[in-house]
């Protein structure tokens, strides 16, 4: 073939493969060669003709090609009496569309990682192959994955108006999250926080786990727990965590009011509780649904503050490891889901059940 268009022995170089009938034989040296030339040569193009040798060997290198993303891939095609060989002076160099073979494979890599819901992960993957020059069709579904992935991924961050964006135009394939979504959204423009975010942090700490980051999982377990009383003394007593007004807490004893008092911050005079206090008042107060709640879960809560405020995120050197989260959060959570439901009971607006973000993308 060189001496045929006059190539000088300096511009060609033959590869030899040893087990040719090998795929992996044959992959593996196409791979090596491709990365080669890119590296010692450096060329603006490479092409890539897989028609020739044998079928391991053009599977090979067109696997190849395929997996390096960067290579022109064409074949010589013409017309045929059967299906062996190409009509002689009827050949042609035909460049192989396969953009939409690589989107395809990236949709299968992004599908992996929804999976174990890293959102984060997939949309970094897809917003590669958007870029590819794909058919119409294939752009278009690729657009509405990567969209999705968007956001799932800003609802994980808790930016549920970002994430409403990106997920409402997909409503019909995703009903029951854009409805709680929307919820959620209206509630936190309108600073009317309910018991739904409880269980979007609660979600979100199981989501952490399935990554095996169990020391955000627990912090995120941490802030539900927190926010649970929080709400509570918000909407039934008109207390602000960050604020307590003591003097009309008429119904709490002496010696519970002044242990509020040591909590006063000395510079801006406010009242500060954190958790356990938040609770402790609750239970003061004499809340019907807390008092009794508190009463049977207030060792499992210290337990669990023990083992959170230990770890390396909070205030000790600890690494909380799967065994420990598994041993001590999951029983806090589902405690904590029967504590907002019984909550939430009687209250006239409709409850909407939350789910679990999909592990999987619409029509996998």
């Amino acid at each position: 073939i060189p001496s045929q268009v006059n190539l000088k022995e300096e511009t060609w170089e033959i590869v030899k493969i040893k087990y040719f009938d090998d795929l992996s034989s044959c992959y593996e040296i196409s791979i090596c060669t491709i990365k080669d030339i890119r590296e010692r040569l450096v060329p603006e193009e490479i092409i890539v003709d897989y028609t020739g040798g044998t079928k391991s060997m053009s599977a090979g290198l067109a696997a190849a090609a395929l997996d390096d993303g960067n290579c022109k891939i064409v074949l010589v095609s013409g017309m045929r009496s059967d299906l062996e060989k190409v009509r002689n002076k009827t050949e042609y160099v035909k460049p192989v569309a396969y953009y939409d073979t690589l989107a395809n494979k990236s949709m299968m890599q992004a599908a992996s990682l929804v999976k174990r819901f890293d959102f984060s992960g997939a949309m970094d993957i897809l917003e590669l192959s958007i870029r590819l020059p794909l058919s119409n069709e294939k752009e278009e579904e690729l657009k509405k994955y990567l969209d999705i992935c968007r956001g799932f991924d800003a609802w994980d961050r808790f930016d549920h108006a970002l994430a409403f964006q990106f997920l409402d135009p997909y409503r019909k394939y995703l009903v029951p999250y854009v409805i709680t979504l929307e919820k959620i959204k209206k509630e936190m423009e309108g600073n009317s926080i309910s018991y739904l975010l409880v269980e979007d942090l609660l979600l979100n700490a199981e989501r952490r786990s399935v990554q095996g980051r169990y020391e955000d999982a627990i912090g995120r377990a941490y802030r539900a727990i927190e926010l649970t009383a929080q709400i509570r003394l918000r909407t039934k007593y008109r207390q602000d965590t960050g604020n307590i007004t003591i003097e009309p807490l008429y119904s709490i004893g002496e010696e519970f009011r002044d242990k509020l008092e040591r909590h006063r911050n000395n510079e801006d005079n406010k009242a500060q509780i954190g958790l356990m206090l938040s609770y402790e008042l609750l239970a003061e107060l004499r809340d019907p649904v807390i008092q009794p709640w508190l009463e049977d879960n207030r060792n499992r809560i210290r337990n669990f503050l023990s083992y959170r405020n230990n770890s390396l995120f909070a205030h000790g050197f600890k690494a909380i490891d799967r065994d420990t989260y598994e041993r001590e959060v999951p029983p806090i959570v589902e405690t904590i889901r029967r504590l907002i439901k019984d909550l939430s009971t009687g209250e006239k607006r409709k409850a909407i059940e939350m789910r679990q973000f999909p592990d999987r993308l619409p029509g996998e």
